[in-house]
């Protein structure tokens, strides 16, 4: 998304704000209000006090806050990062395509068409009703149509015509046989679900006399919490994409619910593609997420050997010096032996474990093949995270 990044220093952020009511400031900046006032607490920008500008315009002469330290802050610039415009764009409801799509015709009269429909109809030979009103298959969960008896003729029509036009391209539709099975319809290869169902307006619930008399005498009863109202106006939704900014909900106002069908129809086939776009840049992110790991790895990896190789060296140095020291010992002691001109089974016992030990500590021979098995260990390890990854 295109933003606007703005450098400036204290000063000119303080003669900015008290320059321009803060309002103003943040639109040039394109951030918000609230973002702005925090980045002057941060950076100890005093802003411009409540009644200072309707001071300013009525002709007075408003004190001014002064900038506190003004050369000692650090840092000296102030970046502030902006979003564009564009922006605006995304807080809207997104147009919908120019696709082609079936027409939807609705019968006034006759029975219904589709098979599917007249399987719904079955299954609300003999219902029960819901709390609101709403009817209940004893045989079947139909999540897709949820109405009561007065409105039961109307969304069957309207919901016959639906899976009419759910037959021609660029939908198939699937209901299987089931009771916990759920209608589907795939659009493009992705699977959708849609919902028509009466609106039900509920209020909270007055107890009466009667209940509360109830109540105390029962304690496992109590009323219920709400009141519910059919308001006979139908509602058709497309099920579980509350994030994409697209219009998902249709309903009885100006205009009945039966010339929305065609709106439907298209953002049915407009939420597909969103669907497709949004997985292939998932995609796409995760693909540069793991080429982003595998680096981080090969770097953690060299830094760990050039980490233990400086740790190794730094051994053999220490070795060293020890070996250096042994080594001053064992010379001294060869002369003093020298010197007093014997050499018994106890010196030269002392003089072998002397060198013996010289060599076990010195690291000159040793460095190298120290470093080249680092080397080896460090192939291997890239070998066993590259089959890893």
């Amino acid at each position: 998304m295109p933003q606007l990044r703005v450098k400036l220093t204290r000063s000119e952020l303080y003669h900015k704000v008290w320059s321009i009511p803060v309002y103003l400031a943040a639109r040039d900046f394109r951030i918000s209000i609230n973002s702005l006032k925090n980045i002057c607490a941060k950076h100890e920008v005093p802003i411009p006090y409540k009644g200072y500008w309707s001071s300013l315009k009525a002709g007075r002469n408003p004190e001014k806050k002064r900038l506190p330290d003004p050369t000692t802050w650090q840092p000296h610039l102030i970046e502030i990062v902006g979003t564009d415009f564009t922006r605006l764009r995304l807080q809207k409801l997104a147009r919908l395509p120019n696709v082609s799509v079936p027409p939807v015709t609705i019968a006034t009269k006759g029975p219904v068409v589709h098979s599917l429909t007249a399987r719904t109809q079955r299954l609300l030979n003999k219902p029960r009703t819901d709390d609101a009103g709403i009817l209940v298959s004893e045989r079947a969960f139909l999540d897709h149509f949820r109405v009561s008896r007065q409105t039961l003729s109307r969304g069957l029509r309207i919901l016959d015509a639906l899976f009419v036009a759910f037959e021609s391209e660029p939908f198939k539709l699937s209901w299987p046989e089931g009771s916990n099975t759920k209608v589907t319809v795939s659009v493009l290869g992705e699977p959708l679900r849609f919902s028509l169902a009466e609106i039900v307006r509920y209020t909270p619930h007055q107890p009466t006399r009667g209940e509360i008399f109830r109540q105390k005498h029962d304690w496992f009863w109590r009323p219920p919490r709400w009141d519910f109202h059919l308001t006979g106006r139908l509602q058709l939704i497309i099920d579980g994409i509350k994030g994409v900014r697209l219009r998902h909900v249709w309903s009885d106002g100006k205009r009945r619910l039966e010339a929305c069908l065609g709106e439907f129809l298209i953002s049915l086939v407009a939420v597909a593609k969103e669907l497709k776009t949004e997985r292939a840049e998932q995609g796409n992110w995760r693909q540069r997420w793991d080429s982003l790991r595998a680096r981080e790895l090969e770097a953690a990896g060299r830094l760990e050997l050039s980490r233990r190789k400086i740790a190794s060296l730094n051994q053999c140095f220490l070795d060293w010096q020890h070996a250096r020291t042994v080594r001053e010992f064992l010379k001294a002691l060869e002369e003093e032996i020298k010197q007093k001109g014997t050499a018994g089974e106890q010196e030269r016992h002392l003089l072998d474990r002397a060198r013996k030990y010289l060599d076990s500590v010195d690291p000159v021979g040793n460095a190298l093949q120290v470093l080249r098995r680092l080397d080896d260990d460090s192939e291997a390890s890239q070998c066993y995270r590259g089959e890893a990854i």
